[in-house]
């Protein structure tokens, strides 16, 4: 019975990372190992993980989603993804409205709320519609404004690369 019981929580858990999103999305994530605390609201996925939605594309070794924690009243309410970390080999692709981003680093955090990125260390961000690529130890991007932050050190300075139509 007891197993049983836990099964289902880790449904409803799966179900409310995917009743997150637009009736139109899914959230879809592949891993070999999946863990879950319904009380903290933290849900772990790690080796080859493989997460998707509509047309984005996230892979990492780990990713940890961190949920609405459940109230303590055991209150029914609508659980929303707060946060996404991955970490270890993260490699993405994202669609925004009017542009597509490629991205690799050693850690990404998404915050679904302001729809922005942090890219930590060995960061690399493609603007693939124009070609341009960002490399630092941390770049910020928001996905709404599509503005871009870079922060790079002494030893690993800031690289932005840019194709230029010459004049010919």
């Amino acid at each position: 019975m007891i197993k049983l019981k836990k099964l289902i929580t880790i449904f409803a858990l799966a179900g409310s990372l995917i009743c997150t999103l637009s009736a139109d999305d899914k959230l879809i994530i592949n891993a070999k190992k999946f863990t879950s605390d319904d009380k903290k609201g933290i849900s772990v996925f790690t080796g080859n993980v493989d997460m998707k939605r509509s047309k984005d594309i996230l892979k990492s070794d780990k990713l940890v989603v961190y949920m609405t924690p459940k109230p303590k009243n055991n209150e029914k309410i609508d659980r929303k993804a707060e946060k996404f970390v991955a970490t270890g080999n993260v490699d993405f692709l994202v669609y925004s409205k009017e542009k597509v981003y490629k991205g690799k680093g050693d850690k990404v955090i998404y915050d679904p709320k302001s729809s922005k990125y942090t890219i930590i260390g060995n960061g690399y961000l493609e603007e693939k519609n124009e070609g341009t690529k960002l490399y630092g130890d941390k770049i910020f991007l928001d996905e709404i404004t599509g503005k871009a932050n870079i922060e790079g050190s002494d030893k690993k300075p800031v690289k932005f690369i840019m194709n230029i139509e010459s004049k010919k």
